[in-house]
């Protein structure tokens, strides 16, 4: 899997254009975060990628790079 092409497909789910955010910053502190925002993602990674994340999972995770890391390890 492509980890750049998820990071940008991840990125682009936000309302904030051109957004650049390091893997390691908490992605809830985005100011145009929202729970729409996380639906989103969760539903582009189900659409693009077949993966499926429930709510639960997504409540956990604190950085883009635990959104790209839990879905390389369901992708394996």
């Amino acid at each position: 899997m492509n980890t750049e092409a998820l990071q940008s497909d991840i990125l682009e789910q936000f309302a904030e254009p051109a957004l650049v955010l390091d893997p390691q910053a908490p992605f809830r502190n985005v100011g145009s975060w929202d729970s729409l925002t996380g639906m989103a993602i969760i539903v582009m990674i189900e659409d693009k990628y077949g993966i499926q994340i429930s709510d639960a999972e997504f409540r956990n995770l604190i950085t883009l790079q635990d959104i790209i890391d839990l879905v390389q390890k369901k992708s394996n």
